[in-house]
């Protein structure tokens, strides 16, 4: 992989980009449905545990059936091999 603080090109990131995840705009986003909140917020502290583990932190945003995930790398702007990484991790999380 490349400079992890490099700026993806959208192709970059269309080729790297972990199933379920998708590319809007500098970001990459996945949605997941957990059909309560406390599974929601299980997840959201797995999620957390990981980011600092990776020093990489993913926007997260908890309703009652689901948790959104936007990550970028707020340092650089703009998706890196550090958020490809990072949701790769996640994906490990919500596959168990």
């Amino acid at each position: 992989m490349s400079d992890p603080k490099s700026i993806l090109s959208p192709t970059e990131i269309d080729t790297q980009l972990p199933h379920d995840w998708k590319r809007e705009g500098n970001t990459i986003h996945r949605q997941v449905e957990t059909g309560d909140f406390t599974t929601g917020l299980g997840l959201l502290n797995k999620i957390g545990e990981a980011a600092e583990t990776q020093d990489h932190h993913p926007d997260l945003f908890l309703t009652y059936g689901s948790v959104a995930i936007t990550l970028y790398s707020h340092d650089v702007g703009g998706v890196t091999t550090r958020g490809i990484r990072t949701a790769e991790t996640i994906n490990g999380i919500i596959t168990g």
